[in-house]
């Protein structure tokens, strides 16, 4: 699982990558016609086409996002955004072309359009990279999160010490390991039995907890 997050988390920092590329190319293309103040001529196939790219666009994105949830995949959600950021685009040529072909005089308006497009674009495929980057860097928990573990673990029955304890994320969720201290002489039951219950306690009080991984020591005298 964890090989798997580190990959499908390489998945998303591509695809923010390219969203950027995406948003700078499209900023690009809108300046250069704005600066040399580049017109082309609007029909009403151009209007018709602009239409059924937004609805088709759209809909894939609606489609890619119930499938992302499902699976909890944020390289699915971050691909979602790549299908949005293309139905933008979209908008944006539909906006500029309708102005276009009803006031002729307002041609260059598509070119602001999509330069408005290019930074709502660009801000999604930052917020891809650096949510993508936290995951391949193993970012720790929040500070509260780890206190109220840490807690529950200090104040279960039959743990004495504890040590090791490592929280990883995993999508938006956590994997967590530790080293349980209990008294010396417990049966393997009993000890089995303590880190099981731990185990379903933490999971049930923090359900952002995906997976825990317990090994018991003897407490040494």
């Amino acid at each position: 699982h964890y090989g798997h997050q580190k990959i499908e988390s390489l998945a998303q920092f591509l695809i923010g990558l390219i969203l950027s590329v995406t948003g700078v190319a499209i900023c690009y293309s809108a300046s250069k016609a704005i600066y040399y103040h580049e017109t082309a001529q609007i029909g009403l196939v151009a209007i018709l086409a602009a239409i059924i790219s937004v609805i088709s666009k759209e809909m894939i994105y609606q489609y890619t996002v119930i499938v992302g949830k499902k699976w909890k995949s944020k390289a699915i959600l971050a691909n979602a955004w790549h299908h949005r950021s293309d139905a933008f685009s979209s908008i944006a040529v539909l906006i500029g072309v309708g102005a276009a072909y009803l006031f002729p005089a307002w041609r260059i308006l598509d070119a602001f359009a999509s330069i408005f497009v290019s930074v709502i674009i660009l801000k999604v495929a930052f917020d891809i990279l650096v949510d993508s980057f936290k995951n391949i860097v193993d970012t720790a928990p929040p500070k509260s999160l780890t206190k109220k573990i840490e807690t529950i673990i200090a104040d279960f029955p039959g743990v004495l010490e504890y040590h090791k304890l490592r929280i990883r994320p995993m999508g938006d969720s956590f994997v967590m390991s530790l080293h349980v201290v209990v008294r010396d002489g417990l049966t393997v039951k009993e000890g089995h039995s303590i880190a099981t219950n731990l185990k379903k306690k933490l999971m049930k009080k923090h359900s952002c907890i995906m997976d825990v991984l317990i090994h018991i020591e003897p407490k040494v005298l």
